[in-house]
């Protein structure tokens, strides 16, 4: 049994003994309760506030803090029980049926909330919680104009509260006016008394108008106000989801997208039709690349790094046993072929090399992956064990970008899945990043940057998730998504196209991500003529060795000619910089549409820099 559940065992059994509960008349019930809050004794509270309702059936106050933390311990039904409970033990309160809006409003159910929220109201039209959740409601329902009416006639009601301006701040972002949000909060908590609440919103407010430094400034300072709990550790992590852009609707149906190597474009699934690939921007309208073939569904795409093809998985419809695995071509030789895996049963999720030589199979079971050319159809195994030299069970591996790695979930024994970075050369793991006993992370995708892993968790519901590669690693709840989802990363990072669940519709969406910035290096460009000037700087107090090398794209996002790079290693110490300089070759200058430049250290993170190469940029 785990923790939780022992806990939800001690609630259930306190609650329905509370009816039977006799009050001893010398017991200051508000005072015990707080004692026991404060001291963390979730088992306490619950037992003193069913003493406490059993004694005094006409107070309202232990139904609700029963309810908040039946509702912190994931009871959710049993939580609206005990609201329910309060709203009938003190008919003239507006609390209950704000804490009941509260709930609804925190499991996106907006028009129940609202429902609550006016009942509230119509007990007491000046509760401030209700007005302020009402205000919520009506954002959460798209109406961001009359909540921003209501969220001003809170703040005059309650000048100075910090919930109505962080209300008020929320439903001017709702209306894109960004400006007058990050005028509103000001310098957001820098003076006493601080608040952590006005520090996040300034900070966010500054990261989603690209405020860089200024930005990541004002996250350190929330963590000096907040530095435990879930929320900093959200922003520790850089998994603060800033925005969701959902992209325009095509007749999507899979769950599925790969971005181009790039950064432009994007290829998503279309039920049993097919492929089809559009502007990441929504510029121009979806092309397909190619059909489906009867009596098979495609799934779970990779873009390959040079741009000139995508790997995808097809299964058999409707029966789903058979497998395998297809090369697409994105060039004009339009070459579609099937990719044979020797001894591959049943192929589970591609990916492809950084270099795009090699597409990796994972099949589910061995204790070993294999590495496949699509150019000539040889291959090779690798077997892969943990740090203690015992074999790895293969769950899903990915390539980190410097091609010497691989990072997945694999397990050494039976429901004891873990989070693994894995040497090519032996593959060994170095490191276990993550223990993530039953949780199944599926499908896992290593930004450009290298420093991070995206995935699916497999649970009810499915959700986005995101893991550092590093140590600390947090695997970090993004959004609801579809099950199945193998989202993909914008080359330069913090930004995810993910299939995900957005007002109840699973739609294509971008999700740009915020708080901390992991990346180690920094890359500032200047350009002069046909000559790309690089500047990297250091986000560390550690000297790091560096590589870097770049790629240019055409317009169909197909690399030119070979790649470039630095021929040895720069050290790049604290406090200083690394110069490179980039020159195309001549013949290929008129074909080039964008500039693609990573830098990577020694433990194969970095950044990556997109250059639009136009004419107006020289």
């Amino acid at each position: 049994m785990t923790a939780k559940q022992c806990v939800i065992g001690i609630l259930v059994a306190l609650v329905a003994a509370g009816a039977f509960t006799v009050r001893a008349a010398d017991v200051d019930y508000a005072k015990a309760v707080a004692d026991a809050q404060q001291a963390g004794d979730t088992a306490g509270v619950s037992r003193l506030c069913s003493k406490w309702a059993a004694a005094e059936p006409g107070d309202e106050r232990p139904r609700i803090i029963l309810g908040r933390t039946l509702l912190e311990a994931g009871m959710m039904d049993r939580a609206v029980e005990q609201f329910e409970l309060a709203a009938e033990a003190n008919p003239l309160s507006p609390a209950p049926r704000c804490e009941l809006g509260l709930l609804f409003l925190r499991a996106s159910k907006p028009d129940p909330a609202a429902k609550e929220f006016g009942e509230s109201l119509r007990i007491d039209a000046a509760y401030l919680p209700a007005r302020v959740g009402l205000a919520r409601a009506k954002l959460a329902l798209g109406d961001a104009e009359s909540a921003l009416a209501d969220a001003r006639q809170v703040q005059q009601a309650a000048e100075g509260n910090p919930k109505a301006k962080i209300l008020a701040v929320d439903c001017l972002l709702a209306l894109g006016r960004t400006d007058e949000a990050l005028a509103e909060v000001g310098e957001g908590g820098e003076t006493a008394p601080v608040d952590a609440d006005l520090r996040y919103t300034r900070a966010f407010i500054l990261e989603l108008t690209d405020r860089g430094d200024e930005a990541q400034q004002a996250w350190q300072k929330f963590l000096e106000a907040e530095p435990e709990g879930e929320r900093a550790e959200r922003v520790r992590n850089g998994c603060i989801v800033l925005e969701t852009r959902v992209l325009p609707r095509p007749a999507f149906y899979g769950s599925c997208s790969a971005v181009s190597p790039d950064g432009r474009q994007v290829a998503y699934v279309v039920g049993n039709r097919g492929i089809d690939r559009a502007p990441l921007d929504g510029s121009d309208k979806p092309v397909s690349i190619v059909s489906a073939p009867q009596g098979w569904a495609q799934r779970w795409l990779a873009w390959s790094g040079d741009g000139r093809g995508l790997v995808c998985h097809e299964y058999a419809t409707p029966s789903g046993k058979g497998h395998r695995i297809k090369w697409i071509s994105c060039d004009p030789s339009n070459d579609v072929r099937i990719l044979d895996f020797p001894g591959q049963k049943r192929p589970g999720v591609p990916a492809v090399s950084p270099s795009g030589t090699e597409v990796l199979m994972n099949d589910y079971g061995p204790a070993k992956v294999c590495l496949l050319s699509p150019a000539n159809g040889e291959h090779r195994w690798l077997d892969l064990v943990d740090p203690a030299g015992q074999r790895l069970y293969v769950a899903g591996f990915a390539y980190m970008p410097s091609g010497k790695e691989l990072v997945g979930v694999a397990a050494p024994a039976k429901d004891k899945l873990g989070l693994y970075r894995i040497a090519m050369d032996t593959g060994k793991a170095a490191t276990e990043l993550l223990e993530l006993g039953k949780r199944k992370f599926r499908c896992p995708v290593v930004s450009e940057d290298g420093t991070a892993v995206a995935g699916m968790v497999a649970d009810r519901p499915c959700y986005l998730a995101v893991a550092s590669t590093s140590l600390p690693a947090h695997l970090t709840q993004l959004r609801e998504a579809k099950r199945g989802t193998r989202p993909s990363w914008h080359p330069e990072g913090r930004q995810l196209v993910s299939c995900v669940v957005v007002s109840r519709e699973q739609r294509l969406a971008i999700l740009r991500l915020g708080g901390i910035d992991r990346r180690p290096v920094q890359i500032q460009v200047s350009r002069k003529r046909d000559e790309i000037s690089l500047v990297v700087t250091s986000r560390t107090q550690e000297s790091q060795q560096l590589c870097m090398r770049w790629e240019a794209f055409d317009a169909g996002s197909i690399r030119i000619g070979a790649p470039g790079g630095s021929e040895e290693s720069a050290e790049l110490k604290p406090g200083e910089k690394v110069e490179w300089t980039i020159e195309i070759p001549a013949e290929n200058k008129a074909k080039v549409r964008t500039l693609k430049v990573r830098v990577l250290n020694q433990d194969g993170v970095g950044a990556v820099k997109l250059i639009d190469w136009t004419e107006e940029g020289q």
